[in-house]
């Protein structure tokens, strides 16, 4: 499958339990890139990332909080659309023409333990946004040239400021 959508038009969402509310979960919705299936039944997710020579998604980026959307991505095909058991992910960096050093299935004890950091990080950035609370956090290997905030984020406001 390609561009699966979950969230959308006829697709469920992906939920997940809110602890500040116990009516009301979070809905995530989103495309994945790609979901491919043995014949057994078993899931692998990918999802394609086009960014500069540089880049590279390793476990660190997960626990970091920093990359999210390959664990969610699995949750959403198992648990959201019910495709079955995701064994299996990798993000495909395409300008290096190679799989990233993250793996679901090499995370921790796979991809559940993926799926529950990147739900983890969800939680907390929900309630930080509930909360009013929005701090800056610049990437350590310094901010994207394509980030929409470029023209207003304070990191680049003294380079910019003779405009």
């Amino acid at each position: 499958r390609l561009e699966q959508p979950y969230g959308y038009g006829k697709w469920p969402p992906l939920l997940l339990a809110d602890p500040a509310s116990s009516d009301e979960p979070i809905r995530l919705r989103g495309y994945i890139d790609r979901i491919d299936a043995s014949p057994a039944g078993h899931l692998r997710v990918i999802d394609y990332k086009s960014f500069g020579a540089s880049g590279s998604i390793a476990a660190k980026h997960l626990l970091e909080g920093t990359r999210l959307q390959l664990p969610l991505y699995a949750l959403a095909a198992q648990e959201a659309l019910g495709l079955g058991q995701v064994r299996a992910g990798f993000y495909w960096l395409v300008r290096q023409g190679e799989a990233s050093s993250l793996r679901l299935e090499g995370y921790g004890e796979g991809p559940e333990d993926a799926a529950r950091q990147a739900s983890d990080h969800v939680r907390r950035y929900v309630a930080a946004i509930r909360a009013g609370e929005f701090p800056p956090h610049p990437p350590a290997d310094g901010c994207p040239g394509y980030c929409p905030a470029a023209a207003f984020c304070w990191r680049l406001g003294q380079r910019n400021s003779w405009r």
